[in-house]
């Protein structure tokens, strides 16, 4: 059985012009070759680190720049600063796979952010700044996710 907003998922991820067939094997596969679940695991690991976290910290909520961002700290905001021109790509062209390909766009930075960078450290203004990166990033993919009709995952 195919949960209904997985489904939905795979229907939304195709153009207007491309062929409606979904290869139910695809769907099924619980990896990080399925779209959903890349960007559901995007979204779950940056829920983690957040709680991690607040066990010892107040999340900040003064914005700061992080001085001297490495490459995937910039390639992470800087897809993150396209969220409401993808937004209004999508809606006047009435083709949600504009949002859903940003939105794997968007947890592709993500990870690669992760895979690049220790969120919590010793280095107290640092953690900081990326905290507060990670927030952002939670809360464009909470909304988006909004948009699409799924519900994000916080643990995985």
């Amino acid at each position: 059985l195919v949960d209904a907003e997985l489904l939905r998922f795979f229907i939304l991820n195709k153009t207007k012009e491309q062929n409606s067939t979904i290869e139910l094997e695809e769907v099924m596969k619980q990896d990080n070759t399925n779209p959903y679940w890349y960007i559901q695991y995007a979204y779950a690991r940056a829920s983690q680190i957040l709680a991690k976290y607040q066990e010892e910290h107040e999340l900040p909520t003064k914005v700061e720049l992080i001085d001297d961002a490495v490459d995937s700290e910039l390639a992470l905001s800087k897809e993150m600063i396209d969220f409401e021109d993808k937004i209004e790509i999508s809606a006047s062209s009435r083709e949600p796979f504009v949002l859903i390909t940003y939105v794997k766009a968007l947890a592709n930075a993500f990870h690669s952010f992760y895979n690049s960078n220790v969120v919590i450290s010793e280095d107290k203004d640092l953690m900081r700044k990326r905290i507060i990166l990670l927030i952002s990033f939670r809360n464009l993919m909470s909304k988006a996710f909004d948009l699409l009709g799924i519900k994000p995952k916080e643990k995985m």
